[in-house]
C-alpha cells in the first residue's frame, strides 16, 4: 500500500468529507485510492460481488466538478460507500446473495442509493450477503465472483437452467412494480404457499421438514421455555457449549476448551477452522473476518462489515432484519445501526421479512454512523410504511453526547439474562457498563423478554414473510429459470435449483406453519410480549445495553455443514447468535453495536456493546454510544486491523481500561 493510499483509508468518513469539501483532497484521488484498495484485498476479504470503478469515478468526478463551480456539497462528499446487494441498483446486477437472481439488472435505483448519490458518496461495488439475508455468519452467499465460485451472470446457459437477465428494454413503470423489493398487488401470505418440489433436502418426512417437531409444536430447537433445546434461554447451562458451538474451555480463541478435539464438529455442525490452512480454510467462500481469517464475520451484512473493517470501504449501507446490520458490526469491531422501523425507506430493498427489515449505516465511528442515518433517514413516497417524522441532526446529537457525557441518563440491565454468556464477553460488559456510569449514566437492573420465546416468533413470523416475499421467484420474471413443460413444474424446478439449502428451509417451515393458524397466533402473541416486554423496560430508562453476541467469535467452517440431522441443531444455534438483536427487531426499535473491547490472546476478536433506545430514540442512542467511545479506549478500533489499534493486555487491565497499542495483521 502506497503512503498516499494509508493515508486516505485512514480516515474516517467525517474527515474525509470536510477535507473533499475543503479542497485539501479530490474526490477523484479518494476513489481511486479506494478502488486500488479493492483491488488489493479482494483476495483477502471477499467482500465485493462486483465493483462498479467506471460509476465510482464518475461520482467521483462530479463531486469536484461542483466544487469547482462553488455548488455546496453534501454531508458525504466524495465519501467511498460499499452496499449490501440486496438494494437494487440501476444497471447493476442485484442477486441478494442468491443463483435465483443471477444476472438480474434492476432498472432503477433504490432509494438508498439515491439518498447516498445526493449526499455526495461515491459507489464502490455490491457487497456480499448470506443469501436474501438468511444467515448468521456470513457463509450462505452463492452469488460470488468466478474465482471463489464461479457463479456467472448475463444469459448463460447450463444443462437446462438458464439464467435470464432484466429485459432493459422494457418500460420501466412495469419492471418496477414487479421488482423483488415490491409487492404485488393481491399478493398476500396466501398466495406465496409453494407447490410440490420446492422443498428443501431433508424434508421427506413430511411438510414440517426435519427441522420440525412432529407433535405439532414450535420448530424443534426454538421451544419456548426449553433452554436446553433453545440454546438461549435463562436457563441455560453454563458448562454447556456456547450458541456458537463454543466450548467454555478457551473463550479467546474460540477453541473447543480442555479435552476436546478442535477439529470436531461442533454441536450445530459447524468444524473449526485451522488458521494455518490458510485465508479461510477449505471450502470457504464468503466474505472473511479482517481481524481473523479464521473466523466469520458475522450475517448477513456480512460482505459490509468486513469492507470497512478492512478499509475496502469508507462506510457500507447494510440490512438488518433479526440482527444482520448488529452481529457483524460486532464481529469485525464496527458501529452498526439498525434504525426504528419506517425511519429509512425500504423501497428498494429485496425483502425477507416485511416486518422485520430495515436498512442502516455500518461505519468505524459513532460520527460516521451518524452522518450516514441522516443522509438515509427521512419520508419516502415510494414506500407506504416510512414515517414522516422529521429527521434531527444526529451528527449534533453524538457530537453532544461526546462532549457533555451522560450525567442524567439512565441505563437498563438485564443481569438475569446474561446466563451463558462467554466469560470473555462478560467482562468486556462489565467493564462497558463501568465505563458508562463513569461517564455519569445510572445502571439500573430490568427485566427484558424471554430470548428464547423471541427467537422462536422471529423464526416463525420472518418464514411465513419470506414464503410471501420470495414467491415472486418462478423462473418466468427474474434470473435463473429451469424450464419444463408448464408454469408450476417450471417453477418448482427453478425454485430447486435456483434457490439454497437455508432458504429452502425457511421457505418450508413457513408454508407449513401458513397451514397452522393457530402457531402463527402464538408467535404473534410472542411478539406482542416481547414488544410489550421492552417498553416496559424502556418506561425506565433511557436505553438497554447487553453483549451484541454471546460469543466473541465464530470460527469458519471447513467442511460443508451437514444437510440431514445436523440442519436443526445447526439452525437453532445460528438462531442463538440473535438472542440479544431479536427482540428490538420485533419490536421495530432503534438498536446499535459498538466495539467495547478486545479478546486476549491471539486471534484478537472484537466484541461488541448492544444498545436498544425508544421509537424514534436513534439520536439519543447514537448521543450515549458517542460518550462510551470517547471514553474508552475502544475508539481506537476504528483504525481497524490493518494500523495500530488497542488491545487489552489481561482481564484487570479491561476492567481499569488500560490498554496498550500493537501492530495488528495488516489487510493491503
Amino acid at each position: 500500500m502506497t503512503a498516499d493510499r494509508a493515508r486516505i483509508v485512514a480516515l474516517t468518513a467525517g474527515e474525509l468529507a470536510d477535507a473533499v469539501r475543503a479542497g485539501t483532497i479530490a474526490a477523484v484521488e479518494v476513489a481511486r485510492a479506494y478502488l486500488d484498495q479493492v483491488e488489493d484485498t479482494a483476495g483477502r476479504l471477499g467482500a465485493y460481488v462486483r465493483t462498479t470503478p467506471a460509476l465510482a469515478l464518475a461520482e467521483a468526478a462530479a463531486v469536484d466538478a461542483a466544487r469547482a463551480r462553488g455548488e455546496p456539497l453534501g454531508p458525504l462528499a466524495g465519501v467511498p460507500y460499499g452496499l449490501k446487494d440486496s438494494l437494487v441498483t440501476a444497471g447493476v446486477v442485484t442477486a441478494a446473495g442468491s443463483r435465483i437472481l443471477a444476472g438480474w439488472v434492476p432498472p432503477y435505483d433504490g432509494a438508498q442509493v439515491r439518498r447516498m448519490r445526493a449526499a455526495g458518496a461515491v459507489l464502490l461495488g455490491k457487497l456480499a450477503l448470506d443469501e436474501f439475508g438468511m444467515g448468521a455468519h456470513g457463509d450462505l452467499c452463492v452469488d460470488v465472483p468466478e474465482d471463489r465460485r464461479g457463479v456467472v451472470g448475463g444469459a448463460h446457459r447450463g444443462g437446462d437452467m438458464w439464467h435470464v437477465p432484466r429485459d432493459m428494454s422494457q418500460d420501466a413503470s412495469s419492471a418496477r412494480s414487479e421488482e423483488p423489493g415490491a409487492r404485488r398487488p393481491g399478493q398476500g401470505a396466501a398466495a406465496g404457499v409453494w407447490p410440490s418440489g420446492h422443498v428443501a433436502e431433508g424434508s421427506s418426512n413430511g411438510a414440517a421438514g426435519r427441522g420440525l417437531d412432529p407433535r405439532g409444536h414450535w420448530p424443534s430447537g426454538h421451544a419456548p421455555g426449553d433452554s436446553s433445546r433453545g440454546a438461549a434461554g435463562r436457563g441455560l447451562d453454563p458448562r454447556s457449549h456456547w450458541p456458537s458451538g463454543h466450548a467454555p474451555g478457551d473463550s479467546a480463541n474460540g477453541a473447543a476448551g480442555p479435552g476436546r478435539d478442535p477439529r470436531s464438529p461442533w454441536p450445530s455442525g459447524h468444524v473449526h477452522g485451522d488458521p494455518a490452512r490458510g485465508a479461510a480454510g477449505r471450502g470457504w467462500t464468503g466474505p472473511r473476518n479482517p481481524w481473523s481469517s479464521g473466523h466469520v464475520p458475522g450475517g448477513s451484512s456480512s460482505g459490509a462489515a468486513a469492507a470497512v473493517a478492512g478499509r475496502a470501504a469508507a462506510v457500507a449501507v447494510g440490512s438488518d432484519t433479526g440482527g444482520s446490520i448488529r452481529v457483524p458490526a460486532a464481529r469485525c469491531g464496527l458501529v452498526g445501526l439498525r434504525p426504528t422501523w419506517g425511519r429509512v425507506s425500504r423501497a428498494g430493498l429485496v425483502a425477507f421479512a416485511s416486518s422485520l427489515d430495515t436498512v442502516g449505516p455500518l461505519a468505524r465511528t459513532v460520527d460516521d454512523a451518524a452522518r450516514v442515518l441522516a443522509c438515509l433517514a427521512g419520508h419516502d413516497p415510494e414506500d407506504s410504511t416510512s414515517l414522516r417524522a422529521p429527521v434531527p441532526d444526529y451528527a449534533t446529537m453524538a457530537a453532544r453526547g461526546r462532549s457533555d457525557g451522560l450525567r442524567g441518563v439512565t441505563i437498563g440491565v438485564d443481569r438475569a439474562g446474561l446466563t451463558g454468556v462467554e466469560p470473555a464477553v462478560a467482562e468486556a460488559f462489565a467493564a462497558a457498563l463501568a465505563t458508562l456510569a463513569g461517564a455519569g449514566a445510572a445502571i439500573v437492573e430490568v427485566a427484558l423478554p424471554d430470548p428464547a420465546q423471541a427467537l422462536t416468533a422471529y423464526a416463525a413470523l420472518s418464514a411465513v414473510e419470506a414464503v410471501s416475499n420470495l414467491a415472486r421467484y418462478d423462473g418466468v420474471r427474474f434470473g435463473l429459470c429451469v424450464p419444463k413443460d408448464s408454469f408450476a413444474a417450471t417453477a418448482a424446478a427453478t425454485r430447486g435449483a435456483g434457490f439454497g439449502l437455508e432458504v429452502k428451509r425457511r421457505l418450508v417451515l413457513g408454508a407449513w406453519l401458513q397451514a397452522h393458524p393457530d402457531l402463527q397466533a402464538r408467535a404473534r402473541a410472542a411478539r406482542a410480549t416481547a414488544t410489550a416486554g421492552l417498553a416496559a423496560a424502556l418506561g425506565g430508562c433511557d436505553a438497554l445495553a447487553s453483549p451484541t453476541c454471546a460469543e466473541a467469535g465464530v470460527p469458519i467452517f471447513l467442511e460443508d455443514v451437514p444437510e440431514d440431522r445436523q440442519v436443526a441443531a445447526r439452525t437453532a444455534a445460528d438462531l442463538a447468535v440473535d438472542r440479544f438483536t431479536v427482540a428490538a427487531s420485533l419490536a421495530g426499535l432503534p438498536a446499535l453495536s459498538l466495539p467495547c473491547g478486545l479478546t486476549a490472546g491471539a486471534p484478537a476478536l472484537p466484541i461488541g456493546l448492544h444498545l436498544v433506545g425508544r421509537r424514534l430514540a436513534e439520536g439519543q442512542l447514537l448521543a450515549i454510544a458517542a460518550a462510551f467511545e470517547a471514553a474508552t479506549p475502544w475508539r481506537a478500533l476504528a483504525r481497524g486491523p490493518g494500523g495500530c489499534v488497542m488491545r487489552c493486555e489481561r482481564s484487570a487491565a479491561m476492567r481499569r481500561g488500560r490498554s496498550q497499542m500493537f501492530a495488528g495483521p495488516e489487510v493491503a
